[in-house]
């Protein structure tokens, strides 16, 4: 009977073991934080993948995120990056020319549109740079969320000069 009881222990004890590992599998596979933090981390991703495509270092760089300026957190969460990125309303257009209104100088302007998500693993987001007024690069991102980040899975309807 003894023999009995510790195999169906060990059997209990194994069981619960492999539950905790698949439940760990499990949630560390699917996205961790608010809806407002998974878009800014999508919104990070099409950056990223926009400032690799352009082929370019900009420093600085003019941001302006869902028709609006950055929230200061994002900002700084790039700028820990090392990028370094203004808030869009302190650019201006200066007789055709976005320049810096502090250094009256030509700048770039990257857009991110407003995610759009597909499911809780899946979304779009658009994402634009422009040299002084004229659009250089609009790229459409269809990202995915594998394993711990999110990924760009495809490039969609992606406009070059």
């Amino acid at each position: 009977m003894k023999k009995l009881g510790l195999g169906l222990g060990i059997f209990l004890g194994l069981a619960i073991v492999i539950w905790l590992v698949k439940r760990e599998v499990v949630t560390s596979s699917m996205p961790t934080g608010s809806v407002s933090e998974q878009t800014e981390d999508i919104q990070e991703t099409a950056l990223s993948a926009i400032l690799t495509i352009s082929g370019k270092k900009w420093s600085p760089f003019f941001l302006k995120v869902d028709q609006k300026d950055p929230a200061p957190h994002f900002i700084q969460r790039l700028t820990a990056q090392g990028l370094i990125v203004k808030p869009a309303s302190q650019s201006l257009l200066k007789k055709g020319l976005r320049v810096d209104a502090k250094a009256d100088k030509t700048v770039i302007l990257f857009t991110i549109d407003k995610v759009i998500w597909s499911d809780s693993k899946s979304a779009y987001v658009g994402c634009n740079y422009y040299s002084s007024n004229l659009l250089m690069t609009a790229c459409g991102y269809s990202v995915k969320w594998e394993g711990r980040k999110w990924r760009v899975q495809n490039f969609v309807n992606c406009i070059s000069r």
